[in-house]
């Protein structure tokens, strides 16, 4: 009785460890985090530069905007003046630094003077002292002094050309003057609020728009550090089903960019993926606020990694 008891147990004991090894050998199943939160990526508010009072609000709120688009513009009178004096001054010394009619000029007066000179030279040596010494030394001095002329004449050309390259840096000087005060979306997306109108004055720095980004968004979700490691979840292909009006429900693909090391005090961690949103008619179907649910895909190769995150995301209640 006590073999067959024994051998029954060794018996259990290897089913026992069977299947421990079978489940240990299964794949894991796809995690699917409930109650995910969605929120934006890149919400900023645009400032102005200059001070100035606003001239031109092209945006408005609700308008999809493209990187570097117009949005509005600052009273630019004076810079576009500026940059105007700067590109005669500039012309008129590019000019001077090119014209060397002043140093043809030079050249032909200091062979006249050689000439009287030398001449002066040849007479004495003829008939003696037909040129008094006083003389001819004047016309030695007016000589030199026509060669130094042609020095001096090219030396003021290249001095133009430094002029002329010191007020191109004015026009560039000037063409960044307008520029900043023209204000542009940093990035593409949407004008979610209007903060200036036309004929307000803006300071440096004062905000003037806000503007997201729609195309792209984060959604985080908690999972179970008792069931999946970050190494398991970490740069893995997701998707994500929100519902919508009626009952409908519509999936977004992305990936997970970021698993927080930190496991909170209920045994679970946060993960945030990146998901591509669509766009139907122009309205965005995914946005800031909405609750959905992500399944992160296991058997996918994880994709690179990514930089770690700008900003955490508070836990949805």
């Amino acid at each position: 009785m006590r073999t067959t008891c024994l051998l029954f147990a060794v018996l259990f004991g290897v089913a026992l460890l069977g299947v421990a090894a079978a489940r240990n050998d299964a794949p894991l199943a796809d995690p699917k985090l409930p109650q995910c939160i969605v929120s934006l990526i890149d919400d900023v508010e645009v400032p102005a530069q200059e001070a100035g009072q606003l001239m031109v609000v092209e945006a408005r709120e609700g308008r999809s905007v493209e990187v570097d688009e117009l949005l509005a513009r600052i009273d630019d009178k004076l810079a576009q003046n500026q940059k105007r004096i700067a590109e005669f001054e500039q012309q008129a010394a590019a000019e001077e630094a090119t014209n060397d009619i002043r140093v043809q000029y030079a050249q032909a007066n200091a062979a006249v003077a050689k000439q009287e000179y030398d001449n002066a030279v040849e007479a004495n040596k003829i008939t003696g002292n037909a040129i008094t010494l006083s003389e001819v030394r004047k016309l030695k001095l007016a000589s030199t002094s026509a060669d130094l002329q042609i020095s001096q004449t090219e030396f003021e050309m290249q001095l133009a050309g430094i002029t002329a390259q010191a007020k191109a840096a004015e026009v560039d000087a000037a063409q960044t003057g307008i520029e900043r005060r023209e204000i542009r979306a940093p990035l593409p997306g949407l004008v979610t609020e209007v903060l200036r109108e036309k004929g307000e004055w803006v300071q440096p720095g004062e905000p003037v728009f806000r503007v997201a980004r729609m195309d792209r968004l984060w959604v985080e979700g908690f999972i179970r550090a008792s069931e999946y490691s970050p190494a398991e979840v970490s740069n893995r292909q997701v998707t994500v089903e929100v519902a919508l009006e009626r009952g409908r429900t519509e999936r977004f693909p992305g990936k997970v960019v970021f698993v927080n090391p930190q496991v909170e005090g209920d045994g679970e961690y946060r993960v945030r993926a990146e998901v591509v949103n669509k766009d139907v008619e122009g309205q965005w179907l995914l946005r800031p606020g909405h609750l959905a649910e992500m399944t992160i895909h296991l058997d996918e190769q994880p994709a690179a990694a990514r930089e770690p995150p700008r900003r955490a995301a508070r836990r949805p209640q």
